[in-house]
């Protein structure tokens, strides 16, 4: 790959990319059209973009500035009430963390495509 900034875009559009297209398959939505993401989902989108970024070598908010766009396109308008939720109280969602994480290695090392969970 080239530069860092094309490293860091290809990084960024990958987990806009899969992550919208999980959401759209996965989370249920509400009665407006709001996805209503589970706490596992929510930890599955958060370990998948660490995962992602880990090679980057970012700081705090170079990771969180992917995490935001990424949890944007996942859960909409959501996705920033989401992301905050994460970070108040990333220990209740490490299952899914750990989840997320392992889905972006698995599919990065010839695994499956990674499956956002349906349920908590």
């Amino acid at each position: 790959m080239g530069s860092d900034d094309e490293k860091i875009a290809v990084v960024t559009k990958t987990c806009v990319n899969v992550l919208s297209m999980n959401s759209e398959l996965f989370v249920k939505k509400g009665i407006f059209g709001t996805p209503k993401p589970t706490d596992q989902q929510i930890g599955w989108t958060a370990g998948f973009c660490d995962a992602a970024t880990q090679s980057l070598g970012l700081d705090d908010a170079g990771v969180f500035a992917i995490m935001a766009v990424s949890f944007e396109a996942a859960f909409g308008k959501a996705g920033q009430k989401t992301l905050t939720r994460w970070l108040r109280d990333q220990s209740s969602f490490e299952s899914g963390m750990i989840q997320g994480g392992n889905a972006y290695l698995d599919w990065m090392s010839g695994g499956q495509n990674p499956i956002m969970p349906l349920t908590n």
